[in-house]
């Protein structure tokens, strides 16, 4: 079993699912993505966070796949790529059922 899918999921179920997702206020799959890639991009070397890091081996790599429409998730894929963002949530002191648009939003909510 692995965390990519070798079947492309069909668009309009991908996007009711996205619809509904918002509704309940909560970050679409997209976005939690691209919020991780952000932050990589802005702290991968501070050093700052580095237990983050180590401990989002699989997660930031899934994100990036996500991203740039490289592959859809697995159940188990899924499972680690939301263990990754709620990690990214709980560093932020945030609620990972929230709706955040950037990392900036992320961090900024934290004031």
């Amino acid at each position: 079993m692995g965390i990519f899918s070798k079947k492309k999921k069909d668009s309009s179920s991908i996007m009711s699912n996205s619809a509904s997702r918002a509704q309940e206020h909560e970050t679409s799959l997209e976005d939690k993505a691209q919020i991780i890639v952000e932050f990589v991009q802005d702290f991968r070397d501070s050093g700052e966070y580095e237990e983050f890091f180590d401990d989002s081996h699989l997660g930031i790599p899934l994100a990036i796949a996500i991203t740039q429409d490289m592959a859809d998730l697995t159940e188990s894929g899924l499972a680690i790529f939301e263990e990754t963002w709620s990690q990214l949530c709980e560093l932020f002191e945030m609620d990972k059922t929230e709706s955040y648009e950037s990392i900036e939003d992320l961090m900024d909510n934290n004031e």
